[in-house]
């Protein structure tokens, strides 16, 4: 599959020489399977390089670096490359609550559905929270190949109120996504029972003339 990238991205390797020699290196990619390359820095001294993907479409790439002696060697210089195949994935996912699930019990509990989906790079993770509570993680279920997939919230009993209700998604690559609605949760009603035990229990108590 390939390592997932986005935004700011460190590219790191290892490089020795058995001559000791110092190294310079090149990092190119390519979008065709290594037919064409573009490079994206030539001429590092570090064993390391900060890669803004943003400059770059989606999509999958070769990803190469070269070594090369050629700063103590200058006449007879040796190389050696390496590659390895990343994604490039700088948009969300998309996320989202299903307005026409909801269902708000009498005990004041919430039952929603929802679902995430991603065209590039798998779902990572699916969260909810109510209000500014900590965020509560959700199985995603229906997957197809991880990109796609339905999530069920059902909270615990919340108190009369307007709440916010905010469910987040996030890919492989690091890239979130939010959905959010407001529910109202309704005074609780009481009882009919309790009251009609009161009423007997009160008519049980009246002395007898």
């Amino acid at each position: 599959g390939g390592v997932r990238l986005s935004k700011k991205a460190t590219v790191a390797w290892q490089g020795r020489d058995p001559d000791n020699d110092a190294l310079s290196y090149g990092v190119a990619i390519s979008s065709d399977v290594g037919e064409t390359w573009e490079y994206l820095k030539q001429n590092l001294r570090e064993d390391k390089y900060e890669w803004d993907t943003t400059e770059q479409e989606d999509g999958r790439y070769l990803l190469r670096v070269t070594a090369s002696d050629a700063l103590s060697a200058p006449s007879e210089p040796q190389s050696a490359k390496v590659s390895a195949a990343i994604w490039v994935d700088n948009t969300a996912p998309e996320v989202g609550l299903l307005r026409s699930s909801l269902i708000v019990s009498e005990d004041g509990r919430v039952e929603v559905s929802g679902w995430a989906r991603d065209a590039l790079s798998p779902v990572r993770s699916v969260e909810y929270r109510v209000d500014d509570g900590n965020w509560t993680s959700l199985a995603l279920s229906g997957i197809e190949s991880s990109l796609a997939g339905v999530v069920s919230i059902a909270t615990e009993a919340l108190e009369a109120a307007s709440h916010s209700l905010e469910i987040r998604a996030f890919d492989a690559a690091g890239n979130v996504a939010t959905d959010s609605m407001q529910v109202e949760v309704a005074e609780r009603k009481p009882a009919a029972g309790a009251k009609a035990e009161t009423e007997e229990g009160a008519g049980a108590e009246t002395p007898e003339e």
